[in-house]
């Protein structure tokens, strides 16, 4: 498993690859993608989000730090998302790809 953070897109994707030569053009092998959003929420829903569910990324989080929240869009059909779900500080979530695993959101919020 590999996963990079980079910082000027502000992109955390999880994902298998042998070697990370493909990691951020082939979704194929992508776990799940968390995104930060400070102020490009509407960006990050309405076109970068579309462009992961045409990609085939199974699941898909957004750190909207504005309003203090995790988004966090499953159950891809075809181009969308047909589960959504808005979690908050003391909750927690677990990727699908890794149900055992537990992150915090105040922890992924900071």
């Amino acid at each position: 498993m590999i996963a990079r953070y980079v910082p000027f897109k502000r992109v955390l994707c999880v994902s298998r690859s042998k070697n990370g030569d493909s990691l951020w053009t082939n979704t194929k092998h992508t776990f799940f993608v968390v995104e930060t959003s400070e102020s490009s929420l509407a960006f990050d829903r309405k076109i970068k989000l579309p462009r992961y569910a045409l990609c085939g990324t199974l699941e898909v989080w957004i750190e909207d730090l504005r309003h203090d929240v995790i988004l966090v869009f499953r159950e891809l059909e075809k181009d969308a998302y047909k589960s959504s779900v808005t979690l908050h500080r003391g909750q927690s979530v677990s990727p699908l790809a890794f149900p055992d695993v537990q992150f915090k959101v105040e922890d992924l919020l900071g």
